[in-house]
């Protein structure tokens, strides 16, 4: 199962590592993206300019949890990374 990446949770409200943690963790394992996608997922975040705080600006969404779901997308125009297929992701840098 995807972990959330500590630099990004640590920059949300106090506590928030922990409820995003528990929403990971309730997410059925065959909805969860690789390891490898989602960190891949997590480091096109963390150098796109929307992000803030651990949360997406265009979408108000903790960027783990959108990032651990296989079906996901990045909300940004065009996409900086799409769904699992396989064992790979779309990624375009920012």
């Amino acid at each position: 199962m995807p972990k959330p990446c500590r630099c990004l949770t640590d920059q949300a409200m106090p506590g928030m590592k922990a409820v995003i943690e528990d929403v990971i963790a309730s997410l059925p394992p065959a909805q969860l993206a690789d390891g490898p996608v989602y960190r891949a997922r997590l480091d096109i975040c963390l150098a796109c300019p929307e992000l803030a705080d651990g949360t997406c600006r265009l979408c108000g969404c903790f960027v783990e949890v959108r990032a651990a779901q296989k079906k996901n997308q990045c909300p940004h125009v065009p996409g900086y990374w799409g769904p699992q297929k396989g064992d790979s992701t779309y990624v375009n840098t920012p």
